[in-house]
């Protein structure tokens, strides 16, 4: 296994993970500190080089999933082996000072 570092920021490539050759992905984080309304997040894969840009996988039915409180998540992709990339977005809602949220993503073949 190995340790990959991410960083938050606004780029189309920021905190993307690779995820060809792999078959399922599960991506678990951990909210700890919240300073918010709400925060929003989803799990979103592309094809590499794909015209459709990023497509969200999780959750399967609506745009994002609502977080209120302080609370783990985990997160688990089936055949991931259709993307190249994956990628955790969160949206925090009326920020009110620090959010603090820490995550992991384990890849299996």
């Amino acid at each position: 296994f190995q340790y990959r570092t991410r960083t938050c920021d606004t780029a189309a490539t920021s905190g993307m993970f690779g995820v060809a050759g792999y078959k399922n992905a599960n991506v678990q984080w951990e909210l700890t500190t919240i300073n918010a309304t709400s925060i929003d997040w989803k799990v979103e894969c592309k094809v590499q080089g794909s015209n459709t840009g990023w497509i969200v996988v999780i959750p399967t039915t609506g745009a994002a999933t609502n977080l209120t409180a302080v609370a783990a998540t985990s997160a688990r992709i089936i055949d991931v082996n259709d993307y190249d990339y994956c990628r955790v977005g969160m949206k925090v809602n009326t920020d009110g000072g620090a959010n603090i949220i820490n995550g992991a993503v384990r890849l299996t073949q």
